[in-house]
């Protein structure tokens, strides 16, 4: 399984129409690949004005040239995703916001679910050219050093591999939500393509507490859903949502069981916890059937352990089944990678002795204690990281498992009640090994000699609490319980279906034990003298565990919860009965432990956040959340650690949470900055777009000059021909006539454009049914590239193509037309600011992370000594690496400025994110200028700042927030010359016209009028790291034409261009060219 993610076939398939190459390769990983590196952004999360997601855009402007996805079919998508998530928010406080691996869950499903109702057998031929392609790539990378029969072959899709889609998503990742857009997204496509679904939507669940939880979540999201019945006439089948446990479906209808063949075989069907049944019994072949001619959807954090588990001819069928069908791999590596969730500590113990083990459990209780106190003490300090009461849980393959130990019955549960009554009933003993323990004498070490708690308890430390304080408020906080030296019971509560609760003499109930047969638990515990009773009339302990203010502090439970149970509390965990076969259930509840709601509900563990997610107070607070965000993970017995650390391990993640160390570097202003002489432009904040400006819809070309929309119809087309795919060298022009535009369905096209209006909240903005057809009826404003023969009127299948052209068209002349007046709007209500020190783009410390496991002793010598020099004057420059350095930049507005090359990742890592090696070449180039042209620069005083990417200052441009990488001051006299400079690469830009090239125009034109009375002159610059002979699209433009629009190449125009920007105004002279 440790190689499963890497033989993910169709999901490398997704990628590759991203332009990701990944066969044979990591996702992440030492000499792996990054992909989408910009999307997890926080920033990218949520909405833009106009109604899409954030991420379009950072994927339009990030995507490679590609034939598969182009820009009008990614919006198209965006546009699809959006609606169904506001259908699905309806009935809740807000609009659900989409974490990027959700987003790309959804992106990914858009572009199959096309594919798929378009045309099968084009689909078809496409998964299996790049099969081909799959098998050769590894077969070539495994040469020389797998054997044969190790390499990995993918077999053929065929026609009926093609209706299932598999999502192997970490537990916390949201996977019902997903579920519910893919319903929508899957009866959108049916219905856009003709193909209407009409028998039943089905869901397939472990068991009713998890069919009563997707009940009340279809609720939330405003989807009609009801239990199956057996009595139900059909009448509303394929309106609604039918939720059915796996355990009731049979080959013979029985009193609860219901015959697989009594349904007919093209039902939608999803299937939640999708690993289920894949252990040999006859349930997997159960659901197959359901959706043998429909379409399946499966959801399982577990699909590569279950895989792992089974063996032989199952396995390969497995392997080669859920290659070919799990679209999106956001597995628990992914999401820890990411920053989700809590940390977590494995405190595994070398020695496994009984007083060993008595001092290693009474470490974990105290460490709980800590976990506790810490709740108790810093609530309101913490409140905006939406912590939970911290719960200690027991978790096991089998509660109920008993072994012999010298001729006694002996289980893991009795263990912990036998462990738990000897600390009560003895206070002593306790406090002497409390105190052991808390500072650090208790010889708790791992298998290389490390003590497991050193560091773990320095909240108490800190407190000045001893031993006996903690003892006592241990029985009060965590056993609620006021009288020492109380005795421990166990109690059978009978009116609570499978549950023993633990209480200490008359005191509130402090743990419950949830099993399936609590019965044969408790008479062998009574049998072997554990106190306890039989309560008659009790509520459930467990159902209200999740409340804060519940009493449980300590739950023992096994496979009841482990699938459907989510709690936030989960903060220690400790494992007993742990065998190889409990892998997906311990992956499991090991996901539940780590689930964290995070800083403002980001979900992310506060050292995950980005920088401009951190509160001012991170400072302060960092080394309380250690404790609350981490999940301390013990075992009952150190071979359960053992077999723990293999399923991390062939998870691809880290058994140890200790192997990055955090250096924190500090940062140094100028003095200039606290001269507050430098200025800046900013939006007036009292100005509204939308509240103050009606746009009418109208037909005008001129916003069109030099900017035609274009529409290429060729990738659509391809996905319907039956033909292999293959790029056309010429395509066709064309154009919808006034033939074309009479066979439209106008009320259609008015109602879709008005949904799209509502969708873009564009609200200012009227329009007309007569304006949209006008629009139409003219062509000079866009290029549409289409087979000629899907313009002819030769079949009335063309029809239907020209509807969607004439759409698209609309909506993309729409968007234009609104930004160009948006934009307008802005740029005619900016203003003059003065730059102070409390600005976004001044950054107050560095964090550099260095891994342990790596050989970074050189790297961490030169960082702290970085971190001992930075601060003092003469300070200049430390380089780190061949390809990392911190360094003074003697122009800059604040020390150091922080490179690292492309080689370092599994070793050190920053944040802010450093310099790329085209911008600290433009940062040197800059320097060396200004050092060898001192007397040509004798009057004029120069400074840079690095513009924070998303939290700086930010354009409006063609849909697109345009963050310049720095901000250039020239000043001369009373003047300020302020010039945005971005070193980028052009190889992608959309021409010489491309937006950001002609800022230079808008920012000269629009905005400097403005702020010419503050004595300010603006301009912009594109340096680019492509060099001129790179640049394909170039045409007959020469250099110097580049240079004209302030374009300059770092390569060609290395010896000239800084003198260019710096001087053009002042000399009146044109560019110097090479």
């Amino acid at each position: 399984m440790a190689n499963f993610h890497d033989k993910l076939v169709l999901n490398k398939y997704m990628l590759s129409l991203f332009g990701i190459d990944s066969i044979g390769k990591k996702i992440i990983g030492k000499k792996g690949v990054e992909i989408f590196t910009d999307l997890k952004l926080s920033v990218n999360e949520g909405y833009t004005e106009e109604g899409n997601t954030m991420y379009l855009q950072t994927l339009i402007s990030h995507l490679y040239g590609s034939e598969q996805l182009t820009p009008t079919m990614l919006q198209t998508y965006d546009e699809n995703i959006v609606r169904y998530t506001k259908e699905i928010s309806e009935n809740r406080e807000k609009q659900i916001t989409w974490k990027y691996f959700q987003y790309l869950s959804l992106l990914f499903t858009e572009v199959y679910l096309d594919k798929y109702f378009q045309n099968k057998v084009k689909l078809l031929a496409d998964l299996n050219e790049y099969v081909a392609e799959f098998n050769s790539k590894l077969t070539l990378t495994g040469t020389g050093k797998k054997k044969d029969k190790d390499v990995f072959t993918a077999s053929k899709f065929t026609l009926e591999s093609l209706n299932k889609l598999a999502f192997w998503n970490a537990t916390g990742s949201g996977k019902t939500l997903l579920m519910h857009i893919n319903i929508k997204q899957y009866l959108h496509y049916a219905n856009h393509y003709n193909q209407h679904h009409q028998n039943k939507v089905l869901l397939i669940t472990p068991n009713e507490g998890l069919s009563k939880q997707h009940l009340e979540e279809f609720a939330k999201s405003n989807i009609q859903a009801n239990s199956f019945s057996k009595s139900s006439s059909g009448m509303f089948s394929g309106k609604e949502v039918e939720v059915l446990e796996i355990t009731k479906l049979a080959e013979n209808s029985g009193d609860k069981t219901v015959a697989v063949e009594s349904f007919e075989t093209d039902n939608l069907v999803l299937i939640d916890e999708g690993h289920g049944g894949m252990s040999g019994d006859s349930w997997k072949k159960y659901r197959d059937k359901l959706s043998q001619t429909g379409f399946a959807f499966e959801y399982s954090a577990t699909f590569g352990q279950a895989i792992n588990a089974s063996s032989g001819a199952k396995k390969t069928e497995f392997t080669q089944e859920y290659a070919k069908s799990i679209l999106f791999d956001y597995s628990y590596k992914y999401f820890y990678e990411d920053g989700y969730g809590k940390d977590y500590r494995i405190l595994n113990l070398k020695d496994d002795d009984d007083r060993y083990r008595k001092l290693y459990l009474t470490a974990n209780l105290v460490s709980f204690f800590q976990q506790q106190l810490l709740f108790k003490e810093q609530k309101t300090a913490l409140r905006d990281f939406l912590l939970h009461k911290p719960l200690w849980v027991f978790v096991g393959g089998k509660v109920n498992a008993v072994r012999k130990e010298g001729g006694k019955e002996v289980s893991d549960v009795l263990e912990i009640i036998y462990f738990l009554t000897d600390f009560l009933k003895n206070p002593t003993v306790s406090i002497q090994q409390i105190d052991e323990v808390v500072n650090n004498k208790a010889g708790l070490v791992d298998k290389k000699g490390y003590s497991i708690f050193e560091t773990s308890f320095s909240y108490l430390l800190e407190q000045n609490l001893d031993a006996p304080t903690i003892f006592n408020q241990i029985n009060e906080l965590v056993f609620n319980n006021t009288t020492i030296g109380a005795n421990l019971y166990l109690d059978n509560l009978k009116g609570a279906e499978g549950e023993l609760g633990l209480r200490v003499g008359d005191s509130d109930y402090f743990g419950v034990i949830n099993v399936g047969d609590e019965k044969t638990l408790y008479q062998l515990a009574i049998t072997n003298n554990v106190l306890g009773t039989e309560k008659d009339f009790s509520d459930s302990l467990f159902k209200k565990i999740n409340e804060d203010t519940s009493p449980i502090n300590l739950l023992i439970g096994s496979k009841k919860f482990s699938e459907g149970w989510s709690s936030w509390r989960v903060s220690s965990m400790g494992l007993m009965n742990v065998g190889k076969s409990e892998g997906s259930q311990i992956i499991q509840l090991f996901g539940r432990g780590v689930r964290l709601k995070g800083y403002q509900f980001s979900l992310k563990r506060s050292t995950g956040l980005d920088d401009y997610q951190k509160p001012e107070t991170i400072k302060q607070i960092k080394s309380l959340l250690r404790h609350l965000e981490t999940l301390q993970i013990f075992g009952v017995k150190a071979d359960y650690m053992e077999q723990f650390k293999s399923f991390l391990e062939e998870e691809g993640l880290p058994v140890n949470d200790s192997s990055w160390i955090t250096i924190k570097i500090p940062t140094e202003q100028k003095k200039i900055v606290k001269q507050n002489k430098l200025k800046l432009i900013a939006v007036k904040e009292s100005e509204n777009f939308k509240r103050n400006i009606l746009v009418p819809l109208i037909y005008n070309e001129k916003l069109f000059d030099g900017k035609l929309i274009e529409l290429d119809w060729y990738p659509k087309i391809d996905i319907l021909e039956k033909k292999p795919s293959a790029v056309a060298l010429t395509k066709n022009r064309g154009f919808l006539n006034s033939n074309h535009i009479s066979l439209l369905n106008w009320n259609a096209v008015y109602l879709e454009i008005q949904n799209f209006k509502a969708d873009k909240s564009y609200h200012n903005l009227s329009l007309q049914l007569a304006d949209l057809k006008t629009i139409l009826q003219n062509v000079s404003w866009y290029n549409l590239y289409i087979p000629a023969h899907h313009l002819e009127f030769t079949k009335y299948e063309n029809v239907a193509i020209w509807q969607e052209l004439a759409i698209t068209l609309l909506k993309k002349y729409i968007e234009q037309f609104y930004l160009f007046y948006k934009n307008e709007f802005h740029s005619n209500h900016v203003e003059a600011i003065i730059l102070n020190g409390a600005d976004e783009n001044f950054i107050l410390e560095y964090d550099f992370r260095l891994n342990t496991e790596e050989d970074v002793a050189q790297f961490q010598n030169k960082i702290e000594e970085l971190k001992t020099t930075v601060l003092e004057p003469a300070f200049s420059n430390i380089q780190i690496a061949s390809e990392a350095s911190a360094f003074d930049n003697l122009l800059h507005l604040y020390k150091p400025l922080v490179y690292l090359g492309k080689n370092y990742q599994n070793q050190i890592q920053v944040s802010p994110i450093a310099l790329d090696v085209s911008e600290k070449q433009f940062l040197d180039d800059l320097v060396d200028y200004t050092l060898k042209n001192q007397e040509s620069l004798r009057e004029i005083e120069v400074h840079v700042l690095r513009n924070q990417s998303k939290k700086g200052l930010g354009f409006f441009t063609d849909g697109n927030n345009f963050y310049p990488d720095f901000i250039l001051w020239i000043i001369r006299g009373g003047k300020q010359h302020i010039k945005f400079i971005d070193p980028k690469g052009i190889r992608n830009s959309k021409g010489i016209n491309d937006p950001k090239i002609q800022f230079h125009k808008v920012i000269k034109e629009k905005i400097q009028p403005q702020v010419i009375e503050s004595g300010i002159e603006l301009d912009s610059y594109i340096i680019s790291n492509t060099s001129y002979l790179e640049v394909q699209w170039k045409g007959h433009l020469s250099i110097e034409d580049f240079n004209n629009v302030n374009v300059f190449f770092q390569k060609e125009n290395s010896e000239t261009y800084v003198g260019n920007i710096l001087l053009q105004e002042f000399l009146n002279c044109p560019h110097q060219t090479n």
